[in-house]
C-alpha cells in the first residue's frame, strides 16, 4: 500500500513562500517511482527532493494535491492551504519590525520560507489567546479575533518581542546557551509589553472603538 503524507502551512501570504513536503511518505513493499504535487495550477514532478516551493498570486482557498504512483498503484490525497491578503492577515508585527533589534535575524530564517509571517502569526493568536485568558470577550461572549482589535500597534511591541523569543528558542541548540538567553531576554520584553499595553477594541468592526 502507499500512503501518502503532504506537509505544509495551513495559511499564508500572497507572494510569500510555501513548502509543500512529501518526504514523510511510505510505502508497503515496493518503492513509489513517482512523486507529483498539484498547487492547483497542474501536477509538478517532485521526485527528486520530494518538495516543491511555491507561491501565490491570488488570495482565496487553494486545493493541493500529493499523487504517488507505483506502475498502476496510485494513491492521492489533497489539503486546504487559505492564502491571505496582508489586510486579511491582519499580523500584529512584521519582519521589520524584527530587523530593527536584530540586523541579522534572517540568518535564522528555516527552509521553505521566505519571511516570518508564520511565527507572527502565531504570536497573534497567542495574543488573543491571552486575551482571552484574562477575560477579554465580545459583548457576546465570545472570544476576540484579530479583527476585533482597533489599533493593532497597541500590541505591536508584544508580538515583536514575542516572535523573536521564538525565534531564538527554535535556535537553540543546548540549554542556556546563547539562543536560549536570547530568548529569555525577548520573552522577558514580551511579558512588559504585555503588562503595559493597553488595547482598544472595535467588536462590530463599525470603525469606531468600543
Amino acid at each position: 500500500m502507499i500512503f501518502p503524507i503532504l506537509k505544509s502551512d495551513s495559511v499564508v501570504q500572497v507572494s510569500d513562500k510555501i513548502r509543500f513536503d512529501a518526504s514523510s511518505s511510505f510505502v508497503n513493499g515496493a518503492p513509489v517511482t513517482l512523486y507529483e504535487i498539484d498547487p492547483g495550477t497542474g501536477f509538478i514532478d517532485v521526485t527528486a527532493d520530494k518538495t516543491l516551493d511555491w507561491a501565490y498570486d491570488l488570495e482565496g482557498d487553494k486545493t493541493v494535491t500529493l499523487r504517488l504512483a507505483r506502475g498502476m498503484d496510485v494513491e492521492t490525497v489533497t489539503k486546504t492551504v487559505t492564502v491571505l491578503t496582508q489586510a486579511q492577515d491582519r499580523l500584529f508585527s512584521s519582519d521589520k519590525d524584527l530587523v530593527a533589534h536584530e540586523a541579522n535575524v534572517y540568518d535564522y530564517l528555516p527552509k521553505g520560507f521566505s519571511s516570518f509571517n508564520h511565527v507572527h502569526r502565531s504570536a497573534q493568536q497567542l495574543i488573543l489567546d491571552s486575551l482571552s485568558q484574562r477575560g477579554y470577550y465580545t459583548d457576546s461572549g465570545v472570544p476576540l479575533t484579530k479583527n476585533d482589535l482597533f489599533n493593532v500597534e497597541e500590541v505591536k511591541q508584544w508580538s515583536k518581542f514575542l516572535v523573536l523569543s521564538m525565534i531564538f528558542s527554535n535556535a537553540q541548540n543546548e540549554v542556556g546557551d546563547f539562543f536560549a538567553q536570547k530568548s529569555q531576554t525577548y520573552k522577558e520584553l514580551s511579558e512588559r509589553s504585555a503588562a503595559r499595553a493597553f488595547i482598544t477594541l472595535d467588536p462590530n468592526q463599525s470603525g469606531t472603538p468600543e
